[in-house]
């Protein structure tokens, strides 16, 4: 009987490993992965709610990312609303393991303390890298659209 489990115990560690079911990887950026992190970015906006508008961003990774925090915080205490409208144009792999998107912008700012609103165009360029469970924005251009 020990024989019969030793050899079987052998032959189970002798099978290939492509013979194995494959998971999905958990790396791999996906269009809904895409439009999750721009929802994040617009529900931030719509919602007056700067915790979750920087969440879409990854503190550690973006350079100078308490200038960019403290400056869409000044942005948020002078606003009374925002209207935008984030339309995805491309990705593609940046090769080491981020992602580029580029993203068609519109944004309608209605200051506090001005009678009309502003509206502001642009492409943005973004950076998103894997962080933990959820991909983030490491790097961003034009930053002054959100300033």
């Amino acid at each position: 009987m020990r024989v019969f489990v030793l050899v079987i115990l052998l032959f189970s560690l002798a099978l290939p490993v492509c013979a194995l079911p494959q998971q999905p990887s958990t790396t791999t950026f996906t269009s809904a992965d895409a439009e999750a992190l721009v929802r994040t970015l617009q529900n931030g906006l719509e919602g007056h709610n700067l915790k979750r508008f920087l969440s879409a961003f990854d503190r550690e990774r973006m350079i100078d990312y308490g200038n960019f925090a403290d400056q869409v915080a000044a942005l948020f205490a002078h606003t009374d609303a925002f209207r935008v409208n984030f339309h995805i144009t491309s990705a593609s792999d940046a090769g080491d393991g981020s992602v580029t998107l580029t993203i068609d912008a519109q944004m309608e700012v209605t200051p506090r303390d001005l009678p009309r609103s502003e509206r502001r165009e642009t492409t943005l360029n973004l950076r998103v890298a894997k962080s933990g469970e959820n991909w983030r924005i490491v790097e961003l251009a034009p930053r002054d659209f959100f300033y």
